[in-house]
């Protein structure tokens, strides 16, 4: 019932002040003083998105990791970056590995790897997303600061595909709502993690702690970046744990041990799977001169990209760019 009543601060019809109203609630109920103000402060966090912070078992802060994590180039002209750090040094370092003429060469799509990716810095989101921006205007607003483009620091305007799980949160979350709208980026893996907003702490008596939304996130067109995380465009099922195994060897095949910690483990070494040639190969083949099974020389087959989510990212772009071609 004070839920309901106290949702009621959302409409505009009139309301009486809650020193007026709350105590002809707790006397009107007959709820004891304590369950009365227990429930009360409970409505009030949940209608305005606080939560309490459970200080005897906080985590430790992350530590600090690379800001550019991993830098690859896959078959098919495919760049990949992971993003370790959404900080302040993000957008320098992504616009230097961009703008390397050599890496770049080719080029014809870039997967950007934002799982795991970790920092609260709006701001660095939104100087990274300047990149791939050709607009002019705001793109990003976070309450405390903006970022406005005029179109002149867009580095990259081939297709993009953003990695995503339940570990993309906060600035990261905002970076991958940006990257989708300012350069039609496709989201691929998992529903993002939440706090993509301004976030508060204070104490209260007694040692608890608030965490609190203190500003939505917007895009320059006006709406709101969820704060609970975003859907991605393309779902691919797994886990986080998964994702994590992947990270350091996408090429790395794991199966599910049948330890009671239902881990994953690799697979004993072996002979490498053999891949059959996809689309990609057979345009590189054409433009090269080759012919698969020709007597004098074959396609060679690269490594099978295990990782599922990167998987998905790369055929997508390598689809797109047969498309164009075609």
């Amino acid at each position: 019932m004070l839920a309901t009543l106290l949702s009621a601060l959302a409409d505009p019809g009139p309301l009486p002040p809650p020193d007026r109203l709350l105590p002809q609630l707790r006397s009107k109920l007959g709820l004891p003083t304590n369950e009365f103000d227990r429930a009360a402060s409970s409505a009030l966090l949940e209608r305005f998105g606080g939560t309490l912070v459970d200080t005897s078992a906080e985590p430790a802060p992350p530590e600090a990791g690379e800001v550019l994590a991993a830098r690859r180039r896959f078959d098919g002209d495919i760049l990949y970056l992971r993003v370790g750090q959404v900080s302040s040094g993000l957008a320098p370092q992504l616009r230097a590995a961009l703008e390397d003429a050599e890496w770049t060469r080719n080029a014809v799509g870039l997967v950007l790897d934002l799982r795991f990716a970790r920092g609260a810095s709006f701001e660095a989101a939104g100087q990274a997303g300047s990149l791939f921006s050709g607009d002019s205007g705001e793109i990003l607003d976070w309450g405390a600061g903006r970022t406005t483009v005029d179109g002149a620091a867009t580095t990259w305007r081939k297709p993009v595909a953003v990695l995503v799980n339940g570990e993309t949160r906060g600035a990261a979350g905002a970076l991958a709502a940006l990257l989708r709208r300012e350069a039609s980026a496709i989201l691929v893996g998992r529903p993002t993690g939440g706090d993509i907003a301004v976030i508060g702490e204070f104490d209260l008596e007694g040692g608890a702690r608030v965490r609190l939304p203190l500003s939505a996130v917007r895009l320059g067109d006006g709406s709101v970046v969820p704060r609970g995380g975003l859907e991605p465009d393309i779902l691919v099922r797994g886990s986080s744990e998964d994702d994590r195994l992947h990270l350091e060897d996408p090429f790395a095949s794991f199966s599910r041990g049948a330890a009671s910690d239902g881990g994953s483990k690799p697979n004993e070494p072996g002979s490498p799977p053999r891949r059959r040639i996809n689309e990609a190969d057979l345009v590189r083949a054409q433009r090269e001169g080759l012919l698969p099974g020709d007597a004098k020389t074959e396609v060679k087959a690269s490594p099978v990209v295990r990782d599922p989510a990167l998987a998905r990212g790369l055929d997508l772009l390598r689809g797109l760019a047969i498309l164009k071609k075609s």
